[in-house]
């Protein structure tokens, strides 16, 4: 019981007051002008997760063997070493794009400050400190919606929300910095950047696969949509996202680190029964979730039918995918790390992310809003088929 105490206020409470930061600025901003802000939000954290995914994707799954050698506070510097050059070396590249007019400098602010907070999250995960973690993740969130309140509240527009995130996130970053014991960055040695690496990059160029994916089909709405449309989308995958695809994402926070702790000790029957077993616990919250929201939704505490129609379909959709990528996530993609087919979780995008963002673009060239509802959660459904085929085609380990 304190260890679910101790994961909900790592994840959860962190969690509802950003959920509360984006239904203020939703309400705050034009449909069409949220819609832009989570535009600029989701491609920061893209850039984001391409420049630091090496990094960060390998922590959880090497922490504990670094720490059973005795090198784990040697690893944590060379961690925090590697973020920032990763993250000063695109920052000097978009300071580029600033000067040519290309992108504005709040975006390549925010960038850094959520690259930062994000890459240096899975150090206090991995050593499974979740009262830590919280701390970090209540700091940002708190003062990210302090500046909501204040800032944005009084001057309405994109540019604004911006400033509030960025500072969110920045102070997120130090606070974590702070707790994981303010390690001093040292250059990463060949050791750690081959490891890191060799797990890190194929769920780099997943994540960033799955990333594309998203951020392809709101382009295409932005494209061939309307503002109004692109606003409603977004604001339905946000609330996805840090609703039902929480309530899996706590769940991972605390099985996927222990069970890759299993498969150290040679474990591997364990490690997958406690994938299996956290993957139908947490789906099952996940539905519970959905049909309190949908309860209240119908009653007109969740006012999401008053954002138009489309919204309250596309949250039902675009939720359902939400839980077939995170339980991918959380099951899938760790045993085909397990079985030496990380390789398999990026191609498995690749396949599928195409033909999605084509079938979108397709459906609203044609002037047809609705099928998008169908296309996206299909896309994952799909990824989610393709990577339990390369499983069950790999050769198992006992």
């Amino acid at each position: 019981m304190l260890r679910l105490v101790e994961i909900f206020a790592a994840r959860v409470a962190p969690g509802i007051i950003n959920i509360v930061s984006l239904l203020a600025v939703a309400d705050f901003l034009l449909v069409g002008q949220y819609g832009q802000f989570s535009l600029v939000l989701a491609s920061c954290a893209a850039v984001a997760a391409l420049s630091t995914g090496p990094i960060f994707h390998a922590i959880v799954p090497l922490y504990a063997e670094f720490s059973m050698k005795g090198a784990g506070n040697r690893y944590d510097s060379q961690i925090f070493g590697a973020l920032f050059v990763a993250v000063g070396s695109f920052s000097t590249l978009g300071m580029g794009l600033v000067s040519f007019g290309l992108i504005e400098l709040p975006w390549l602010l925010l960038y850094s400050s959520l690259a930062l907070f994000t890459a240096s999250q899975p150090i206090l995960r991995a050593r499974l400190q979740f009262w830590r973690y919280g701390m970090a993740g209540l700091t940002q969130a708190l003062i990210t919606l302090t500046l909501v309140l204040w800032e944005v509240s009084a001057s309405p527009s994109v540019p604004t929300g911006i400033w509030a995130y960025v500072f969110g996130y920045f102070a997120g970053f130090v606070v974590g910095w702070l707790l994981c014991g303010a390690p001093v960055p040292r250059w990463p040695d060949r050791a750690m950047l081959r490891s890191s690496a060799g797990v890190g990059i194929s769920f780099t160029v997943s994540s960033f696969s799955e990333t594309a994916l998203i951020l392809g089909v709101r382009y295409s709405i932005m494209l061939f949509g309307n503002p109004q449309l692109l606003g409603l989308f977004s604001l339905c995958v946000d609330l996805a996202q840090r609703t039902v695809g929480v309530v899996i994402n706590v769940a991972s926070f605390a099985v996927v680190p222990r069970a890759y702790k299993s498969a150290a000790q040679g474990n591997s029957s364990e490690f997958r029964a406690s994938l299996l077993r956290g993957a139908a616990v947490s789906g099952g919250l996940a539905a519970v979730l959905f049909g309190a929201l949908a309860v209240l939704d119908r009653t007109g505490v969740v006012l999401m039918n008053s954002r138009g129609v489309f919204s309250g379909v596309a949250f039902a959709a675009v939720s359902f995918a939400v839980v077939i990528d995170r339980l991918k996530k959380m099951v899938l993609d760790p045993l085909l790390v397990h079985s030496g087919r990380a390789s398999s979780i990026p191609i498995c995008y690749m396949i599928v992310a195409p033909l999605s963002i084509i079938s979108v673009a397709a459906s609203l060239r044609l002037g047809h809003e609705m099928p998008i509802l169908a296309i996206y959660p299909a896309t994952y459904l799909g990824a989610a088929a393709l990577s339990l085929v390369a499983y069950l085609r790999a050769p198992r380990k006992t």
